[in-house]
């Protein structure tokens, strides 16, 4: 039990780093991709893999003696704004003055135990943060968090069942993470770059000169990818969108172009031959949301502007995508493969022709960037008028259904990893105050009681 640990300050098993490299938003030159720029946003209570910003040499430098990268397998914690947002760091990281270097002293206590300690303990950091404008937590202050640590074997122990958890949870969003990528590629080499069409072209022997001149860069591009792949060793990895399709995929997509009178569709005009123009509204309907009130206990998710919002006990949509109609989110991209409501800050779109075409239509809304479209004098502003006006190259439906056929699987697997993780994430959330306060012994604990 807990009472058997010795009551210790965070101060004697680890120090601390404040970050301070805090470049002028003003230049340009100070960002960049070479060095990865922590912030408290990059927190997310897991393993921290990449940065949403980079600095260039220049803009870390620019830091002077406070330019100091924090090392990976180190903790990050936030110390403003939301304060207590914890991370193990993958990697060579810099943080902005929002973020606190935790660096565990590994004879005293285990890295990933003191992680789960601060996920714990969360609530009592928050109060040692100072400040009435905008509280601060400073190192000062965090070195003061008590806890009961047990000893090194137990504390690894305890990080091996937790550790688990959180490694399958990671695990699975990365896989979702690749599947998206995967179906994002396969969007834009099938509907937007047409790699298929100039495939079928090159290989009925058209040469690049032969091309419209609009196309033909793009059509020379092709050429070298194809002989790269061609000529690499069998074991080279490509991307997806570089490997010959099978014949039957192949024979699905023309092997010639048409002009249209719309410059800004596809390639500077041109279209695959037997595509036409058509407007969203052909075969998307779009539908406003509703206002519901939240419920702890809902059966069914209620979908904001950025996801899920709250719980309901009523669903009006089934397998269908939801665009953020309104503010920041306006234009974000969200899918619900099972029953839902859609709050008042979204619109819903399903599809006019059959259920089997919404993982078209969720890569289709996700390409076209919908908040360029956005109106509004105070904040941005989607309306169904505006996305229905859209236009688009429409191509066949048995493209479409081969596509849909491809994707939907991928949709699949990710609605099950998710639901596996929340799962995950009951059972860890369960276990971790038990573990951290000694009430559940592992076969390593009890002999350490």
């Amino acid at each position: 039990m807990a009472s058997n640990w010795p009551l210790v300050k965070l101060s004697e098993c680890a120090s601390f780093q404040e970050g301070y490299v805090n470049p002028s938003q003003k230049k340009e030159e100070y960002f960049g991709d070479e060095i990865k720029w922590l912030r408290a946003t990059d927190l997310n209570n897991g393993s921290v893999f990449e940065t949403s910003r980079r600095l260039s040499k220049v803009g870390f430098e620019s830091a002077g003696k406070s330019a100091l990268l924090f090392e990976p397998e180190t903790i990050a914690i936030s110390k403003s704004g939301t304060i207590g947002r914890v991370g193990i760091l993958k990697d060579y990281m810099c943080g902005n003055r929002a973020v606190i270097n935790v660096k565990v002293d590994p004879n005293v206590a285990d890295n990933k135990f003191i992680f789960y300690v601060l996920r714990y303990f969360r609530p009592s950091i928050e109060l040692l943060a100072m400040g009435s404008v905008q509280p601060n937590l400073y190192t000062s202050a965090l070195g003061t968090l008590e806890f009961n640590k047990p000893d090194l074997k137990t504390q690894k122990s305890i990080s091996k069942i937790l550790g688990a958890l959180d490694d399958k949870i990671e695990l699975n969003s990365q896989t979702n993470q690749t599947l998206e990528q995967m179906a994002q590629a396969l969007f834009k080499s099938w509907f937007v770059d047409f790699d298929p069409v100039f495939d079928n072209a090159l290989a009925s022997g058209v040469a690049v000169s032969d091309f419209p001149e609009a196309l033909q860069k793009k059509a020379k591009q092709r050429l070298e990818q194809r002989q790269q792949f061609e000529s690499a060793e069998p074991s080279a990895t490509y991307k997806a969108d570089v490997k010959p399709l099978p014949v039957d995929t192949l024979n699905l997509f023309p092997s010639e172009f048409e002009q249209t009178d719309e410059p800004s569709i596809g390639i500077n005009g041109w279209i695959p031959k037997g595509w036409f123009l058509c407007e969203l509204s052909h075969f998307i309907k779009f539908a406003n949301g509703k206002a519901k009130k939240s419920s702890d206990k809902g059966k069914y998710p209620i979908y904001g502007a950025n996801g899920i919002i709250g719980q309901t006990d009523e669903s009006r949509f089934n397998n269908a995508v939801i665009v953020g109609r309104v503010g920041a989110y306006c234009g974000a991209i969200e899918y619900c493969r099972n029953d839902f409501w859609a709050s008042d800050n979204t619109i819903v779109a399903t599809s006019k022709l059959s259920e089997e075409h919404i993982p078209h239509i969720l890569y289709l809304l996700k390409f076209l960037d919908l908040n360029q479209y956005a109106g509004g004098a105070a904040q941005p502003l989607l309306n169904q008028t505006t996305l229905n006006r859209l236009k688009i190259p429409f191509s066949s439906v048995e493209c479409m259904m081969q596509f849909n056929n491809i994707i939907d699987g991928f949709l699949l697997k990710q609605v099950k990893n998710n639901e596996q993780n929340k799962e995950l994430a009951k059972i860890r959330d369960i276990l971790l105050p038990k573990l951290i306060s000694g009430e559940l012994t592992t076969p390593t604990t009890k002999d350490c009681a």
